[in-house]
């Protein structure tokens, strides 16, 4: 029997004042619930090797952990009174700062409010396994020792997805768009991006979350997190991460299903010298180009434009995005 799922899109990591960030932690849930499926506020949480980079900068970090817990309560109480099962759902969650493991989002299946600080990296994936959490690692691409990503101390069962495009930058590969350049740890090591992880044997579904600081959930070309889902339910978007049946974008929205061997993305099939990838793509504008990738090489591009037949655009209905606002 086939199974249908739908694409849906949100933010799974995401800062406000709430911590060390800037912007409303009530309007952000507003601004998520208008134009989101999924929102996870991560606020700071802790950092268990923190490092004194100078004193300002280490006590506005340590200040932020300490707003964090104490508003915490409030955060849970507003992730149950917006969440909304089949029209918007919140989920719950924070970060652990790691200078020598790399950095986590912990994410809940439910909307219990548990706020546990673990230090150790191992008794922590521990917690979620216990728990059904995911551990989702981000900015992967920064060096060892510097918030780098350590696949060696990844647990695959609570950690089946890497973030792998935000307000960071893309570390899809060392020469992939948008470059880390906008904080200090930058820029991107290659031994540190998808590409690299992937030619290593390491198995990795993919999402994007836009890691913003300013309050601003969903915030374009930041990153968005797709997620296939037989419904809009908190169970049902975990059920997509822990399969692997996701995927990331860094700005639109663009609509993805590809089958190889009948197989759904995420799914692992045997070794075979007959594959048949099969391939939909749709989004809001035009498609420039698709590209098939096997072993870190394109091996095939699709340029939809060439193919069109002609027809006049304006015949049909169209979508626009409008940009605004200050600055």
């Amino acid at each position: 029997m086939t199974t249908d799922y739908q694409n849906y899109f949100g933010d799974l990591h995401n800062h406000n004042h709430v911590g060390y960030a800037l912007g409303s932690l009530d309007r952000s849930f507003e601004i998520a619930r208008n134009h989101l499926d999924f929102y996870a506020f991560t606020p700071h949480a802790y950092w268990p090797d923190i490092v004194d980079y100078d004193g300002k900068i280490t006590h506005k970090w340590k200040n932020g952990f300490h707003i964090a817990r104490a508003r915490w309560p409030e955060v849970v109480q507003l992730a149950r009174d917006f969440d909304s099962p089949g029209e918007f759902v919140t989920i719950l969650g924070y970060e652990r700062h790691g200078t020598e493991e790399g950095d986590y989002h912990i994410l809940f299946p439910d909307l219990q409010g548990d706020y546990e600080l673990i230090e150790d990296l191992s008794a922590l994936q521990s917690f979620a396994r216990q728990r059904g959490c995911l551990l989702i690692p981000h900015h992967p691409a920064n060096r060892l020792g510097h918030r780098g990503f350590d696949p060696t101390k990844m647990d695959s069962t609570v950690s089946p997805v890497l973030e792998i495009h935000s307000e960071w930058g893309c570390a899809e590969h060392d020469r992939a768009p948008f470059p880390y350049k906008r904080h200090t740890e930058g820029g991107r090591w290659t031994k540190h991006t998808l590409q690299y992880y992937l030619n290593q044997g390491y198995r990795f579904g993919v999402v994007a979350s836009t890691d913003d600081h300013l309050g601003y959930p969903g915030g374009y070309r930041e990153g968005l997190a797709a997620i296939k889902a037989t419904e809009l339910t908190r169970d049902a978007l975990f059920d997509g991460l822990r399969h692997r049946r996701c995927y990331a974008v860094s700005g639109d929205r663009i609509e993805l299903d590809f089958h190889l061997n009948d197989q759904m993305m995420g799914q692992e099939l045997p070794f075979t010298d007959e594959r048949e990838l099969k391939v939909n793509v749709q989004a809001w504008d035009e498609i420039d180009r698709v590209e098939v990738l096997k072993n870190g090489r394109v091996i095939h591009r699709d340029f939809p434009v060439d193919k069109s037949n002609g027809a006049n655009p304006w015949e049909q209905p169209v979508v626009l995005r409008f940009e605004y606002g200050w600055g």
